[in-house]
């Protein structure tokens, strides 16, 4: 059965843990971290599964694997166990294979989409973080959360990360409670963080009309729109092709890039589950819009 997790504004589902091991000689920490969770006091715990791997080719298989599993039921919670790349690109294997993010993204969308938008994918690598530029505000994206380091790590600083991590989200089913936990870990380099995709989102957008939305941004869009139309022989005010700019950002964050990232089209039911984001989203960017200087707060999410 499922383990519902809530969240501050919505929840979601998994049914396993798949811990997907790469390592050789040296702590195995994907096998200790099973252990660890197994040792839970749990009344009714997900299966944990661990996939021991050596190569690429064999990453990939196994992530088929999930993906037809998925597509008869499961709801697997992907946790990879290995190394990084030096510049975040993907991860590399027990024999030195490096699989990057972009070949695996499109297996993981539809492990996405085959579990109705609940995948969660938990990177215990250096650089784990750059996974997120898979995270595109303007296409659908391949996880519901993401949580990594965003630099280097070493294995003391992943086992006590992961241990405290799921603890608190096994225990508790309380994922905000557990993200939070997560994010104040200290280590050497860089940081943790828990990234879901409603907060993602939502924060993108909002940098986007910040940059974009600007009285300045906004009059020299218009100036060149403005620019090509003369040249065409049509003419228009300022302030209508000012106002057309706006509207039509409004409606690009908030309808069709926002129906696209979040899945819609293959996932109907996504239009009930994240129509408050839509309606926060839809209010704190009319009120930049008709004063650019007012501050948006983030609200209480991971």
């Amino acid at each position: 059965m499922p383990n519902n997790i809530k969240l501050t504004n919505s929840c979601f589902k998994f049914s396993k843990i798949v811990i997907i091991e790469s390592l050789k000689n040296e702590i195995k920490t994907g096998t200790e971290l099973a252990g660890y969770i197994k040792g839970l006091d749990l009344k009714s715990g997900p299966e944990i599964q661990i996939i021991r791997i050596s190569s690429g080719n064999n990453l990939i298989s196994n992530l088929l694997n999930l993906e037809r599993e998925a597509r008869d039921g499961a709801i697997p919670l992907i946790h990879f166990e290995m190394h990084g790349t030096s510049d975040g690109s993907g991860l590399v294997t027990e024999n030195l294979d490096v699989v990057s993010w972009f070949d695996i993204s499109d297996i993981l969308l539809r492990i996405n989409l085959a579990t109705k938008f609940n995948l969660i994918i938990f990177v215990a690598a250096c650089n784990g973080g750059y996974f997120l530029e898979e995270m595109k505000i303007i296409a659908p994206t391949p996880c519901y959360a993401l949580v990594a380091p965003t630099d280097e790590v070493d294995p003391s600083e992943i086992m006590r990360a992961t241990r405290d991590f799921y603890r608190i989200l096994l225990t508790t089913a309380n994922a905000t409670k557990a993200a939070s936990i997560i994010v104040s870990q200290s280590i050497q380099q860089g940081r943790w963080f828990a990234q879901w995709a409603e907060s993602w989102y939502r924060m993108v957008a909002i940098k986007y009309i910040k940059l974009y939305c600007t009285p300045a941004a906004l009059k020299e869009s218009a100036l060149k729109i403005n620019k090509k139309a003369c040249a065409q022989g049509k003419l228009s005010a300022m302030g209508k092709t000012k106002k057309q700019l706006k509207n039509s950002i409004r409606m690009d964050l908030t309808g069709k890039y926002f129906d696209r990232f979040f899945c819609m089209d293959a996932i109907p039911e996504n239009a009930r589950r994240f129509e408050y984001l839509r309606k926060i989203l839809s209010s704190e960017i009319d009120e930049f819009l008709s004063n650019p200087q007012a501050s948006i707060k983030l609200y209480d999410e991971p």
